[in-house]
């Protein structure tokens, strides 16, 4: 399962399942999570779910993605990245209408879904509203929209000093940084570092990263190269957390991503880059957290923030 959580009118939270089907659960005056909607989304596993707004997002194993409207029900675009399994997929924080998404081929695109392209029949499950028994979805076949990148990254494991050309080099995490939503962090399935990208200057000419991070190496149980399954952002965007298949989640400075002046990480930074890209070294994890009960053996095993806007409390970290 994956799972998000939106705050509009009604804060909800949506779990997609091995089935391709999205559940959306709102809280019942008992107290408990109820399923208000669901709908049949994807013809595989649904691997990441995105909001903002009134849009959810989702990708699959089905290697598609799709953006709906989840207070009307409409299938508003599909997706099509890759001819890979999708990972994860982000809305930008500062744009409804962008985002990106990664694949189990190591390829990171970005997506303006306002470009416009031609429509086709898609299979589409409409959202069936509950009241008291789920009825049965139905799939019924509409026009939607199609929209393909206008940036890609691909081979995007392959600009780290210790870099892995195996099949466990897929991209399986990805992030914007809201401070300066133009620039992504990724994590792949092949170790624990992170990437750090500009996606302003990403071209057929020039994909190289602004810097990439360095392994936990003193971190007694990171043994050998154990991957990262999701990336997880702090709600004041100082801190990013990995989750990691050696069941560690690490926590990183995002004010340290590159090492040394880094006029790239500023807030009003306007300056450009060179033509190619910076590969410049990053700080590795500040800390790691672990637990007898934290077992991460899996790429299905995440973990999410709960902003302390909403807990009152602080930042609660969270693994499912």
């Amino acid at each position: 399962m994956t799972t998000a959580t939106c705050n509009g009118s009604k804060h909800m939270a949506f779990v997609g399942d091995s089935n391709g089907t999205v559940h959306g659960l709102e809280m019942h005056e008992d107290g408990f999570p109820q399923i208000a909607r669901f709908w049949r989304a994807h013809e595989n596993a649904i691997t990441a779910i995105d909001t903002k707004g009134p849009y959810l997002a989702t990708a699959s194993g089905d290697r598609t993605a799709r953006v709906v409207d989840f207070e009307t029900g409409k299938t508003l675009v599909n997706l099509d990245p890759s001819n890979e399994a999708l990972r994860d997929i982000r809305f930008r924080p500062s744009d409804p209408h962008v985002l990106m998404t990664s694949s189990r081929g190591g390829v990171i695109s970005i997506f303006d879904i306002r470009h416009r392209q031609p429509t086709h029949a898609l299979d589409c499950a409409e959202m069936t509203f509950v009241q008291w028994m789920p009825p049965r979805p139905i799939f019924p076949s509409v026009q939607v929209r199609h929209s393909k990148p206008i940036h890609t990254i691909s081979r995007a494991y392959a600009f780290k000093d210790h870099q892995s050309n195996s099949p466990q080099s897929s991209i399986t995490a990805v992030q914007w940084l809201p401070t300066r939503d133009h620039l992504i962090v990724s994590a792949g399935g092949s170790d624990a570092s992170l990437t750090l990208w500009d996606s302003r200057y990403i071209s057929r000419n020039n994909v190289a990263p602004l810097a990439h991070t360095d392994l936990p190496a003193n971190d007694p149980y990171y043994t050998r190269n154990f991957g990262v399954t999701s990336l997880s952002l702090s709600s004041d965007g100082s801190r990013i957390y990995s989750t990691c298949r050696n069941s560690s989640i690490y926590a990183y400075s995002v004010p340290h991503l590159i090492l040394g002046q880094a006029p790239e990480l500023e807030p009003l930074d306007n300056s450009r880059l060179p033509h190619k890209g910076l590969n410049h070294r990053g700080l590795g994890p500040l800390f790691s957290l672990r637990h007898d009960d934290l077992g991460i053996d899996s790429f299905w095993i995440k973990s999410s923030i709960q902003p302390s806007a909403v807990t009152g409390l602080g930042d609660i970290l969270a693994h499912h």
